[in-house]
């Protein structure tokens, strides 16, 4: 959710949360039911609902949107993001040294990328 008074007040007029959910692949009963155990956790309510829409484009993982929040846990986004971080850090003269500084850093701390 993206704050906790935009939260307080749908609870209060009773209106369904919608979660927009894009997977990579079909997603099983199982993992649906646990999805929805975390959503309700989360957002302290049982009053939503997923839609579900499958998108192979994501390559693996799942993206997910409450309102403007979206929580992008794709292998497209991490894809994506990881783009962005080298144009930035590359955004001057580029060497074979930096680079392969660079590329050994993020393998180092592989890590931290691990949901």
């Amino acid at each position: 959710m993206s704050d906790k008074k935009t939260k307080e007040t749908m609870t209060k007029i009773g209106k369904t949360v919608v979660v927009e959910v894009e997977s990579a692949v079909s997603l099983t009963d199982e993992q649906l039911s646990g999805m929805r155990e975390q959503l309700a956790d989360i957002l302290e309510t049982q009053n939503f609902m997923i839609q579900l829409k499958v998108n192979p484009d994501l390559i693996g993982g799942v993206s997910m949107r409450v309102n403007s929040l979206l929580i992008d846990a794709s292998v497209k986004g991490r894809l994506s993001a990881f783009q962005k971080e080298v144009e930035n850090e590359f955004s001057g003269e580029m060497t074979p040294a930096k680079l392969t500084d660079f590329f050994v850093q993020k393998v180092e701390s592989f890590d931290d990328y691990r949901l």
